[in-house]
């Protein structure tokens, strides 16, 4: 059974994931701090008759937290029979949001260690030539992971061995 304190719970829950994303989100310039459009959420509409399920174009991480707080917020006026339904809806839906912020705080770490590498490159005793292709393959990795987040964001766990790689290679080649 969904009581009002389990939506009242999973209310505040995301009210502070939203806040958490607000400030985190600043350094994910990769993906306009938040704003890439990278997940589909369901809009559920009342109006006192019938209950619509709008599936939502791709929209950001903060948009969707809203969309489902209020979802929530619609869940308090409908049908018990009703909200059990909606309920699965949007409990699918926060654990999809939860696992896509995963990925993106683990790209985050990725892109951050590309970025000092790419710093570090100056002082480095290489040609220059050398350097123009070590700053090519960060900034291509950079572009590669941005590419992946915004057409299938999902797919970070198949590819994010590849970038770890990516990255310890280039820190021996330019720190060691």
């Amino acid at each position: 059974m969904i009581s009002t304190e389990n939506i009242a719970e999973m209310t505040k829950k995301l009210e502070k994931l939203k806040e958490k994303i607000r400030e985190e989100s600043i350094d994910w310039w990769w993906l306009d701090q938040g704003d890439a459009a990278l997940i589909n959420i369901t809009k559920i509409e009342y109006d006192k008759k019938e209950v619509k399920y709008v599936k939502m174009p791709k929209v950001s991480i903060k948009t969707a937290i809203t969309i489902l707080l209020n979802n929530l917020k619609n869940v308090y006026n409908i049908s018990k029979g009703k909200r059990i339904q909606i309920m699965s809806i949007i409990n699918e839906e926060l654990n999809e949001l939860l696992k896509l912020v995963e990925n993106i705080r683990e790209a985050h770490k990725i892109v951050e260690e590309l970025e000092y590498l790419d710093k570090m490159i100056n002082s480095i005793d290489r040609t220059e030539e050398e350097k123009a292709e070590l700053k090519k393959i960060i900034k291509g990795s950079i572009n590669w992971i941005k590419e992946i987040f915004y057409i299938k964001p999902f797919e970070w766990g198949k590819r994010k061995e590849t970038f770890k790689n990516v990255t310890k290679k280039l820190n021996k080649t330019i720190i060691e």
